[in-house]
């Protein structure tokens, strides 16, 4: 068995609640492999540079070698977003971060199209509030640069499998309907919505689920053996319901989503943001072993609550950035001796973004411990 097959091999035991020969570790990073290159580039240098962009992440995967790695570079196109102003990305160097602007992108009037002619609505709606003043000079700008960056992921989601022998984590995301809403209405417009147009809400949810059950069993009938699982889904919108709601509105698509890939025989890969024990009750009633699940609370909570589901987690981001490298594999020594062989999966808690989410010496002593620790 070669060194992909014995990593993939980690993670399927993991997701099936077989014992591993060690406990799995995945890099969750977005921009904070920026912040640890010795290249010293800024951030607004390596998201406008694919080629050093690039360079930054061999660099990470070098110095670490994580098992998988949940986040290709590239998350933000700083050249492609350039070329079509948008202004709801904000990159700032001095406090080294980069932070979205909530905008409204589609009206409450405009529900109606969205529920009956979704792409329409998005050519002659959303695009012209997300791109100011566009123009084929902008877009021809705009696609050069997106084409170096989709191609560049390729390359380098193909060196992962193939030069440094690990799997890939997220093959395609899902979107919920629900999730849909919430991104072009925002929080405050979506939670008036949620009062004031609850069945019209219902109505395009409805009219979505087909094409989402659809897409799904497609990647379940053609899988990428490559991929850990093969769809993912970022759950937010939740957040803002309360648990009527939930039941009402997000629950039936999620729980038909995970049903059928179970079906197959395949685990939905689920980041779920906020607090999932106040859900609990629900995800009792999904299939056992048919999630994975990124958590951002206590693993150890998280695990008594939640028993028959793998869980990604367990490396807490002020261990990561502000203990000492002692308190940090203390920290990760209980999770992998308690609950390594028990369908876990060691991770952040939360993206690694910015500068004080990681500390070297601190991510190298966990990853040392943990990599060397049999079951």
């Amino acid at each position: 068995m070669d060194k992909f097959q014995e990593r993939k091999k980690l993670f399927d035991d993991a997701l099936n609640f077989r014992k591993p020969d060690r406990v799995p570790i995945v890099a969750n990073a977005t921009s904070w492999p920026i912040l640890d290159s010795d290249t010293h580039a800024k951030l607004s240098e390596a998201l406008s540079d694919w080629e050093l962009n690039e360079k930054i992440y061999y660099e990470f995967i070098e110095r670490y070698d994580f098992d998988s790695y949940s986040q290709m570079p590239g998350r933000y196109n700083k050249k492609m977003l350039d070329a079509l102003e948008v202004k709801e990305v904000v990159f700032d160097d001095e406090r080294k971060t980069v932070n979205w602007i909530e905008t409204e992108m589609m009206t409450a009037d405009e529900l109606p199209m969205y529920r009956d002619r979704r792409t329409e609505l998005y050519w002659t709606k959303v695009v012209s509030r997300r791109y100011s003043d566009i123009n084929m000079e902008k877009l021809v700008k705009a696609y050069q640069a997106d084409r170096i960056q989709r191609e560049g992921q390729q390359r380098v989601a193909k060196n992962i499998v193939e030069k440094y022998h690990a799997p890939l984590q997220r093959r395609t995301n899902l979107q919920h309907p629900l999730e849909m809403i919430f991104e072009l209405r925002g929080i405050k417009n979506f939670s008036m919505d949620m009062r004031r147009r609850p069945e019209l809400l219902q109505e395009i949810i409805d009219a979505q689920i087909p094409d989402v059950i659809s897409h799904v069993r497609q990647l379940c009938e053609n899988p990428d053996e490559r991929y850990i699982t093969q769809a993912f889904l970022g759950a937010l919108g939740h957040s803002v319901l309360n648990e009527k709601q939930f039941e009402k509105f997000y629950w039936p698509t999620f729980k038909a989503i995970v049903e059928t890939m179970h079906e197959y025989g395949y685990q939905l890969g689920l980041q779920w943001q906020a607090v999932l024990s106040s859900r609990i009750d629900f995800f009792e009633e999904l299939p056992k072993h048919s999630l994975k699940i990124e958590i951002e609370e206590d693993i150890f909570e998280i695990r008594k609550l939640l028993p028959d589901q793998c869980l990604m987690g367990g490396m807490p981001i002020e261990y990561l950035g502000s203990a000492t490298k002692e308190e940090a594999v203390d920290y990760v020594k209980k999770v992998v001796t308690e609950l390594g062989g028990n369908g876990i999966i060691l991770a952040a808690n939360k993206t690694m973004a910015f500068e004080h989410d990681g500390k070297r010496e601190n991510l190298l002593a966990m990853l040392e411990f943990a990599k060397n620790y049999k079951l």
